[in-house]
């Protein structure tokens, strides 16, 4: 789960991206030549681990603002608080940033909608992303943490010094999303079949993204 996370923040970076078409302003901005004409520089985002591992390296070598290729749509990454700023009121994204996304989130998703359209879909979800929203879930998470703190007690009862950290945190982001979304989870089991399953869909999409399977 920490390479999701890791994709997360990196694909953060990419919705503050600005595509840059063939001009001479373009050139100007440094970055990687493409290592494929069809992949771009997808293999060597496949190679550091996630996006977010890849942009790091990235700056860390061309600086503040860098230009990558992502599969054959050039992008420009910027890590500056200060260029953030200016670009803070850009609204459509590439879609093909997302395409990885596709199998998963559905073509339907709000992240392949831009335009008037995505700006309406995203007020209509933002509404139920608001802080009152929000309240209404409290319950169902202190639910959720206090099975976990009861288990985590019981086993510090019996001696047991070391804790899947990971493994705990991950079960309770998705019994919590599964309370909320479909109601009460009795069944454990039941999570940790959905999260193994995940984890192997993930893993595939991992591999596709490096070129290491179709």
């Amino acid at each position: 789960m920490h390479l999701y996370l890791q994709f997360i923040v990196g694909l953060f970076l990419a919705y503050i991206m600005k595509k840059i078409f063939l001009t001479k302003k373009e050139k100007e901005i440094p970055g990687m030549e493409p290592s494929s004409k069809d992949m771009g520089n997808l293999e060597d985002l496949g190679q550091a681990g996630s996006l977010h591992q890849f942009l790091v390296r990235l700056h860390g070598k061309y600086g503040k603002i860098t230009s990558f290729w992502f599969g054959t749509q050039k992008v420009v990454s910027i890590s500056s608080p200060e260029m953030f700023k200016e670009q803070q009121s850009v609204f459509d994204r590439p879609p093909i940033l997302f395409k990885f996304f596709e199998p998963l989130i559905g073509p339907n998703s709000l992240q392949y909608t831009n335009k008037d359209a995505g700006k309406a879909k995203r007020r209509e979800y933002d509404r139920s992303m608001s802080h009152k929203a929000i309240t209404r879930y409290l319950g169902e998470f202190n639910a959720v943490i206090n099975e976990i703190m009861d288990m985590l007690c019981k086993d510090m009862e019996r001696g047991v010094t070391e804790h899947a950290l990971c493994t705990h945190m991950a079960t309770f982001a998705l019994k919590a999303d599964l309370m909320t979304l479909f109601g009460y989870v009795s069944d454990d089991s039941k999570i940790t079949e959905f999260q193994n399953n995940y984890n192997i869909y993930w893993s595939a999409m991992e591999a596709s993204l490096g070129g290491k399977c179709p």
